[in-house]
């Protein structure tokens, strides 16, 4: 929750968020001295950290836009509820960010607007917390205890959501709202995870031939028979992995049928007991072969569940050359 905010992607990466940081950590710092501006500039990342991870829990993000973000709140909850109603020299530097973030935001590809919208929200709260200064910096930060009780509340309510979705979804006693919280983040919390699953496949024609990975489309060169193979490396899940504690798992192999149905081809079952010892491996866990060439030509699914939640799926098609031609 807090190394991604000193880590970037790149040059222009930390360029542009120094720059923003320069431009609001000014600003903040100033009006309410250095220790609260590092409790705004940290509530307010963790709290994009929790709303990225929510929003996008396959996804990875690094960089200090969301604890900036988390000042732009504090600036806004400032401007609204202690400045005059009229432009001023705050709200330039205010616009000419937001505006910039906007424009990288639809431009640029893998921007977190999740990650950005939460720390806004979570610099907002803290100001709830820290106090917001009256219109002379002289003056020191004020908060009533009912605003700060109401922020401390919805904080800790979105790190319970954050961090432990399953059992806030069974604290409401809402069953639509825990399936639906197993559904989507189930998975996370098993005691052991699929991690960087795969299809792959190869001429078997060939002795020991090469593993490809499966996109769209396998283009079988020729006329060789295939084989596919699903990998994956085990890795301890979100859940408890004890000694005597297992998973079990299953690889569904489904094939489109003439009718438009999903028509189940084959299923591999086995259990996992441990994570693997390294993790720049993957390693097969399910394999078909054609019997003849072309058998597999077609729209193939495949998913991997363990312990009944699905961590995998894939689709691709299977098509010869020769044939398309």
């Amino acid at each position: 929750m807090i190394a991604p905010h000193f880590i970037h992607a790149g040059l222009t990466h930390i360029a542009f968020n120094m720059y923003a940081l320069y431009i609001f950590g000014r600003l903040v710092e100033g009006l309410i001295g250095t220790g609260r501006f590092l409790a705004v500039y940290f509530v307010g990342g963790i709290i994009g950290a929790y709303a990225s991870l929510l929003m996008r829990p396959d996804g990875l993000a690094v960089g200090a836009s969301a604890a900036i973000f988390g000042l732009m709140g504090y600036t806004l909850h400032y401007r609204l509820r202690r400045l005059p109603k009229r432009w001023l020299s705050i709200d330039s530097s205010f616009a000419q960010i937001l505006g910039l973030n906007l424009i990288i935001g639809f431009t640029v590809p893998n921007v977190d607007q999740y990650a950005h919208l939460g720390g806004l929200i979570g610099g907002a709260l803290a100001a709830s917390l820290v106090g917001l200064p009256e219109p002379w910096p002289a003056t020191r930060p004020r908060a009533g205890p009912l605003e700060r009780a109401a922020a401390l509340v919805l904080i800790a309510l979105l790190s319970w959501a954050a961090l432990s979705p399953l059992s806030l979804a069974r604290a409401t006693g809402q069953q639509a709202v825990v399936a639906w919280a197993e559904a989507r983040y189930g998975r996370y919390f098993a005691p052991f995870v699929a991690a960087d699953a795969a299809v792959l496949w190869t001429e078997t024609d060939r002795g020991q031939g090469e593993w490809r990975r499966v996109g769209r489309l396998v283009d079988r060169p020729g006329e060789s028979p295939i084989a596919l193979g699903v990998y994956w490396r085990w890795e301890r899940g979100g859940g408890r992995a004890g000694a005597g504690e297992y998973g079990e798992y299953s690889v569904y192999w489904q094939r489109l049928d003439a009718a438009g149905q999903w028509e189940l081809w084959r299923t591999d079952r086995g259990t996992v007991f441990r994570a693997d010892s390294r993790n720049d491996v993957i390693y097969r866990r399910s394999l078909i072969a054609e019997r003849w060439p072309g058998e597999f030509d077609g729209r193939w699914r495949v998913s991997v569940e363990v312990d009944g939640w699905r961590q995998y799926q894939q689709e691709f098609e299977v098509a010869s050359s020769s044939r398309r031609l």
